[in-house]
């Protein structure tokens, strides 16, 4: 990921009828991006999950559903955080995908509150 691309601006010159270009020094301009906070909405704590390795299958199983955004993985505390689109992720699916990776989900614990998203609050 670069931070801060280099462009190059040019000036031109008009010299004898033709137009030559000046290569002025290269300025740096910083590129501002808004910060993604990783906001996660569950959280699987799996059995046996102790290296990153370990997580390789699950993680990719997960993002065959496409609708993970993004996952973190934790060995330390055998945890994967995940953040989804909008569109939630049954638990029996979840449950299915972590098995099918070779591991067993001890708990699901769901970190945001389970209310619609509406323009107009009732």
């Amino acid at each position: 990921m670069i931070k801060y691309p280099l462009i190059l601006l040019f000036s031109f010159k008009l010299e004898a009828g033709a137009i030559v270009p000046i290569p002025t020094l290269p300025s740096v301009v910083p590129v501002v991006r808004k910060a993604d906070a990783f906001d996660p909405n569950i959280e699987i704590r799996v059995k046996g999950l102790v290296c990153s390795a370990c997580g390789f299958g699950v993680k990719k199983g997960l993002a065959k559903t496409k609708l993970i955004k993004l996952l973190k993985i934790d060995i330390k505390r055998q945890v994967i955080l995940v953040e989804y689109f909008g569109i939630e992720i049954h638990p029996s699916e979840i449950k299915q995908i972590v098995k099918n990776a070779g591991y067993e989900v001890h708990s699901i614990k769901w970190l945001k509150k389970k209310e619609p998203q509406r323009y107009n609050k009732p």
